[in-house]
């Protein structure tokens, strides 16, 4: 029983980790297409 708990404490970690990361993405493309390469550098 705590395996399972610690295993479900992991999952949800990895798919907040993934959620973040797909929506830093989908702020970051449209932000280097706004300011262009100067911007970024």
């Amino acid at each position: 029983m705590n395996k399972n708990k610690y295993i479900m404490g992991a999952a949800a970690l990895t798919a907040g980790s993934l959620i973040a990361k797909a929506i830093g993405a989908l702020y970051r493309i449209p932000l280097t297409n706004i300011l262009g390469a100067e911007g970024l550098g």
